[in-house]
């Protein structure tokens, strides 16, 4: 025997001394649960085949559990955690890898636990388990972030290290205690806005304006929530880098995997959204929340809770010959920024442009006057109130039905066309100035057929601009050109009817007008006190007079005489402080009032006093001729007969400032009062 045979021969003996009946295959530089491995056991002791295997890897070995039964196969996986489950489930084990340790367990050994955390913390505590290796996927994970609550099964071992590294320090468990949630119904009634949505239809549109309650469930949700969102997209990833290790581990089979368990297909969400809710019978907000975050609800609702302006839009719909635009004498003007400029209607008319109306009064006028000539149609004078920044639709339309036919198949559809404005006003300050946005969308058109079609066509028209307006400017949008065909017919009575010599006696005559369709907007803010007034609302002094009477006689029928003439004054005061005359008030000579002397000087004019049925008023100055800062006492001017003293706008003068004055008095027989003469009174107004 050579020296080659003898140095092969020696190595062979030392194999088989080494291994025995036993042969070990694997990669022991791979990682565990990626490597390849395969066994082969002629007879082998389980706890001797777990031991090499151990061996193989690199790894420690420790048996919580009575192994029996012994390997005789050659057993071949495509990875080591394959090879372990496939011995566990033939020989009655559960086992585990952490910390450079595989564990090895009874099969029958399982428990939950119930881990007691932050709210905030179950998801951080769960990565945080996964990144120092321990968090198993093939074991049970839950949490209910609400409550702080999370819970483990698994091996007891396994529960037990989770336990260790989950248990929180005493600071942590003294802040808790003190932070511990008091969950409680709390209401937030609201004062101006609304509790529910608000939902505007025009056309096929619906637009819906969120009330409250709404804008605080988008503000809580997560869906909503960008940054909320970014941590859902990287627990989505996380979850899905370890379902791959889980089919890795598996050799390729995929594993059914509770979505409850695994915490579902996105991050842990709060459900504070479904504890917000609406009551409509109060208008109030019901959020069902720990009570340490009432304050957080209270300034976020009273800065959504603030009270809107109104906004009065006024719309003409005209139709207008195009030859009478040249010569209706309108001073139409164009404006930017500080820059202004009029100009007359340019010949042939405008198309589709937006100006405004520098002089109302002479533009009604002259609008009027067209009118009766036939010359001019105003189509509707429509008037509509809504609050700044919320949409205000006028739509009159005509709808109609038409039906398609198809090889089985009949349908019906409904087509719409007619005058539809819609006007969203928004009201901007600064500079002293105060204007009006109005983002306006009109849309004109008609439904007409044809001789030779048998469905109807449909012709629309649409303008959609903003513009910038000071209040009460008038703005014209439009310059459709409508066309108007007319045919009559006259005839002399009795003959015209004669049958084929009838001709002989009629005169039939064609026209066909040309007129321009214009929609003039004018927007008006209405203060909040005006708007307690309802006769602000109307234009005409007749009107207002009808109004006035309406109101008190609901103002009888619900209060006693005393309240109603608290209201009536109240209605009077405001009138003469707008400017006219209160409706039922007359101007007469009454006594003038007696007011003690003060620093501030009061004065009443013989031509400002007011004779009523149920009380008068005499109206005046005061003035502070002092160098300092004063306020006028109105118990100065109290005395027998006068029923109320009033100064506006403040009683507090600043040096040289000065304010008027109202002393109501109750109606005296003694009193001299006859009415003034109209000379006076037009002299006045002049």
């Amino acid at each position: 025997m050579n020296y080659s045979s003898r140095t092969l021969l020696a190595v062979v003996l030392m194999l088989f001394m080494c291994f025995g009946t036993s042969q070990v295959q694997g990669k022991p530089q791979g990682t565990f649960r990626q490597s390849p491995y395969s066994y082969r056991a002629d007879d082998v002791f389980i706890g001797k085949v777990l031991k090499d295997f151990a061996r193989s890897f690199g790894v420690q070995l420790v048996i919580d559990t009575k192994l029996s039964g012994k390997v005789n196969s050659r057993i071949r996986t495509n990875s080591a955690a394959a090879f372990l489950n496939r011995l566990g489930l033939e020989y009655g084990f559960n086992w585990f890898l952490y910390s450079n340790t595989l564990y090895i367990t009874e099969s029958q050994d399982h428990q939950v636990y119930r881990l007691d955390v932050a709210e905030s913390s179950t998801h951080d505590l769960k990565l945080a388990l996964e990144n120092i290796g321990l968090l198993d996927p093939r074991f049970g994970w839950g949490e209910l972030p609400d409550e702080g609550i999370v819970l483990v099964s698994g091996p007891k071992r396994y529960v037990d290290l989770v336990k260790k590294f989950s248990r929180p320090s005493l600071r942590a468990m003294n802040k808790k205690k003190k932070s511990k949630k008091q969950q409680e119904v709390m209401v937030f009634p609201l004062k101006y806005a609304s509790v529910t949505d608000r939902e505007v239809r025009y056309r096929n549109e619906h637009i819906v304006i969120p009330g409250v309650t709404s804008l605080i469930k988008e503000l809580l949700s997560q869906d909503r929530n960008p940054a909320l969102n970014e941590v859902e997209h990287l627990y989505n990833l996380n979850q899905e880098r370890i379902l791959r290790q889980t089919q890795s581990i598996e050799g390729g089979d995929q594993m059914d995997i509770s979505p409850y368990i695994m915490g579902g297909s996105r991050a842990p969400e709060t459900n504070s959204v479904n504890n917000v809710s609406a009551d409509v019978r109060s208008n109030s907000v019901l959020i069902y929340d720990d009570l340490a975050k009432r304050s957080m609800y209270q300034r976020l609702i009273e800065k959504l809770d603030k009270p809107s302006r109104m906004v009065e839009i006024d719309a003409i719909i005209l139709d207008i010959e195009r030859k009478q635009l040249s010569q209706i004498g309108v001073n139409w003007g164009y404006q930017k920024n500080d820059f202004s400029l009029g100009s007359m209607m340019p010949q042939g008319g405008v198309q589709t442009a937006t100006l405004f109306i520098q002089d109302k009064g002479r533009f009604y006028a002259e609008l009027q006057a067209l009118e009766m000539k036939g010359k001019a149609t105003v189509l509707a004078n429509p008037s509509v109130l809504t609050m700044a920044n919320q949409p205000a639709v006028i739509d009159s339309s005509e709808t109609a039905f038409i039906q398609t036919e198809g090889e089985r198949v009949v349908d019906v559809r409904e087509v719409t066309a007619g005058t539809g404005l819609q006007v969203v006003p928004r009201i901007l300050t600064g500079g002293g100035k105060t204007t009006i946005q109005l983002n306006v969308d009109i849309e004109d058109g008609n439904i007409f057929e044809e001789e030779d079609k048998e469905t109807p066509s449909v012709n629309r028209s649409t303008i959609s601009t903003q513009a910038l307006v000071t209040p009460e400017q008038s703005l014209v949008f439009g310059g459709f050109n409508v066309s108007e065909n007319t045919r009559s017919t006259s005839k002399v009575p009795v003959l015209g009817d004669i049958p084929l010599l009838g001709s002989l006696f009629q005169v039939q005559k064609e026209a066909r007008t040309k007129r321009v369709r214009l929609f003039i907007l004018t927007p008006r803010i209405l203060d909040s006190s005006m708007t307690q007034d309802v006769k602000d609302y109307v234009q005409f002094d007749e009107d207002r007079d009808v109004v006035a009477n309406a109101q008190e006689e609901i103002k009888r029928r619900r209060h006693g005489k005393q309240e109603a003439l608290k209201v009536d004054v109240g209605d009077a005061l405001r009138s003469l402080i707008k400017g006219y005359i209160p409706n039922g008030f007359e101007k007469g000579k009454l006594a003038e009032p007696h007011c003690r002397k003060d620093v501030i000087l009061a004065k009443f004019a013989k031509d400002d006093q007011y004779i009523g049925p149920e009380f008068n008023i005499i109206a005046g100055t005061i003035y502070n001729p002092s160098s300092g800062r004063q306020r006028y006492d109105e118990k100065n001017c109290a005395s027998q007969g006068v029923l109320a003293v009033s100064a506006w706008p403040s009683t507090l003068l600043e040096p040289g400032e000065k304010a008027e004055i109202f002393v109501v008095t109750k109606p005296s027989k003694t009193n001299e009062t006859q009415k003034a003469p109209e000379l006076h009174v037009k002299a006045k107004g002049t």
